[in-house]
């Protein structure tokens, strides 16, 4: 996980620390679900599965947007020209 704290410490520099750390640490929990070791290997079908795994565990919407949110700062700070999949309303 070394690579997504070197990846992601410019943007935890800005802004608000603690929002900015549970990003990061949000970002860490989907990469630890999927088996990767980087942000570059993660893939929409494995955010999807993330997003079915926390729905089984009746996390809610917000939640899931939470990630979402996280998920997309991502994208961004790698250059991605995507977004993540947004999770569904269930």
């Amino acid at each position: 996980m070394d690579k997504l704290d070197h990846l992601m410490r410019s943007y935890k520099k800005h802004g608000g620390k603690q929002w900015r750390k549970e990003q990061v640490s949000k970002i860490r929990t989907v990469l630890k679900f999927s088996n990767c070791n980087d942000l570059h290997q993660l893939g929409s079908r494995m955010i999807i599965q993330f997003y079915i795994h926390l729905r089984s565990q009746n996390r809610s919407y917000k939640t899931l947007m939470s990630y979402f949110y996280a998920l997309k700062a991502g994208y961004e700070v790698l250059g991605r020209s995507s977004e993540p999949p947004r999770p569904r309303k269930f």
